[in-house]
């Protein structure tokens, strides 16, 4: 698994509410860091409201510029990282479930044997046509 840069800012800012959590500038890197996790998608959710669409990216962006008003940098810190990773652990799991399903796809059997011994295409199978069910390759998924 690669490192990726885009969590390296709320690292840092955990390490600063774990040491130094009530100086000046731990509290303005909390707010810088919450308005670069808002960025992945503060700016669509407010493009949508033009169309009446409201969605979650737009909750929690009033969330983050509440918390950010009210004077707790750190919440808006930790609720826009944890709407990005959860963003991004989705798209994960999306793509594992779509590689998944193509793999089974593909090794989808392309032929048949008929109740008289004949292979047949799938192409050439018609409804109420009697088939033997012989062992075929079993799927096993990379579990």
């Amino acid at each position: 698994m690669h490192f990726d840069k885009k969590w390296l800012p709320f690292g840092l800012a955990l390490v600063l509410r774990i040491s130094v959590p009530n100086t000046m500038i731990a509290q303005l890197i909390f707010g810088l860091v919450g308005i670069f996790y808002a960025s992945y998608f503060s700016i669509q959710s407010f493009r949508n409201l033009r169309f009446r669409i409201v969605g979650i990216d737009l909750l929690v962006t009033l969330v983050a510029l509440g918390s950010l008003l009210i004077g707790e940098p750190w919440e808006a810190a930790s609720v826009t990282f944890l709407y990005v990773f959860g963003k991004h652990l989705e798209s994960r799991a999306l793509y594992k479930t779509q590689t998944e399903l193509k793999s089974l796809i593909d090794s989808m059997p392309t032929t048949v044997v008929g109740a008289d011994g004949m292979s047949y295409t799938i192409d050439e199978v018609f409804p109420g046509m009697n088939i033997k069910v012989v062992a075929w390759k079993c799927y096993s998924g990379g579990w």
